[in-house]
């Protein structure tokens, strides 16, 4: 009875010690699972965290670098704008054509002062202007350099008019030069500056402070000064294009400007008057020549003579003492 007692006692006890063990187990395996899950959440909970401030600086950033580009590009962003408009690009192909004529004419005549006259009456009806003028003499001609601008309608009939002028030589050539194509880029440039011009000062309206204000305004001055040189080259052609420029070198050899005069022709007290000076002047040329030819020998003529009057002298000396013995 008592080694049964015993037996049933142990086998309480190892129960008893087993469900223990399986509760102690549990309740370690229950608190495992929960530090799991709060570490977790903890990762998670941190890891939104720096998501939510990744975003953050990420939309700061885009929302600075997209303020700072509409500042300092504007004029990038206006080509762009004036691009999606929709404007079509000008064909050279159908635009009136522009051409700058340029004509070198040479007039040798035999009356200088009256073909000059005739020249500026044919300006006067050609509907032109005297650009420039040079009047020249030199020993071998008389005749002058001009400058001509004529309206490009009458620019032929001018020059055949030019022609009818009496000479004894004409030459001339006529050069022209197509610029369509350089109008025609000018005036694309033109409007896309413009378009530029336009945005800025809008910007310039929007503004928020000072700095931005003053980089506006510089960049508007430089389209601007763009804006005037396009403009200025565009009105060079235009003059050009509609008043061509004719050179004319008009000229008169001076050998029929002086033309010789017969002498039965000129009174006998002229006649008399340039005889004598003519003699005058060839009396005063010997004397010329003859006081030139001394001086040049005056140089071997002291020469001579520091030699020779010594010489002289002991000549003399010595003949006068031969005669006295």
């Amino acid at each position: 009875m008592v080694k049964r007692g015993a037996k049933k006692s142990w086998v309480i006890l190892m129960i008893l010690m087993l469900f223990v063990m399986l509760v102690t187990a549990c309740g370690s395996a229950k608190n495992a699972d929960r530090s799991e899950s709060a570490d977790k959440l903890t990762v998670s909970d941190s890891a939104n965290k720096a998501d939510m401030k990744t975003e953050t600086s990420a939309d700061a950033e885009t929302v600075t670098s997209e303020s700072q580009a509409s500042l300092e590009k504007p004029q990038a962003a206006s080509v762009g704008a004036g691009a999606a408009a929709g404007e079509k690009p000008i064909d050279p192909g159908s635009y009136e054509r522009k051409l700058i004529y340029k004509a070198n004419v040479t007039i040798e005549v035999t009356d200088y002062a009256k073909a000059q006259r005739e020249l500026q009456n044919r300006i006067q009806l050609a509907g032109g202007y005297l650009l420039q003028f040079a009047d020249q003499q030199s020993t071998y001609e008389l005749g002058g350099n001009y400058t001509i601008k004529v309206p490009q309608q009458g620019f032929m009939d001018f020059m055949k008019q030019i022609e009818q002028i009496d000479h004894q030589l004409f030459e001339q050539s006529v050069e022209g030069q197509d610029v369509t194509e350089e109008y025609v880029d000018l005036e694309s440039r033109l409007k896309a500056k413009q378009v530029v011009e336009k945005r800025l000062l809008g910007f310039m309206e929007k503004a928020a402070n000072s700095g931005d204000l003053l980089k506006i305004s510089s960049q508007l001055a430089d389209v601007q000064e763009q804006i005037e040189q396009v403009q200025g080259r565009m009105r060079y052609l235009d003059q050009n294009v509609a008043y061509s420029t004719v050179s004319i070198r008009l000229y008169q050899p001076i050998e029929s400007a002086n033309k010789q005069v017969k002498a039965s022709d000129i009174p006998f007290v002229d006649r008399m008057g340039k005889t004598l000076s003519n003699s005058m002047d060839g009396v005063v040329v010997f004397f010329q020549g003859f006081i030139l030819v001394v001086i040049a020998l005056l140089p071997v003529l002291i020469i001579l003579a520091v030699i020779g009057i010594p010489v002289f002298y002991y000549w003399r000396k010595r003949k006068r003492k031969n005669l006295d013995i």
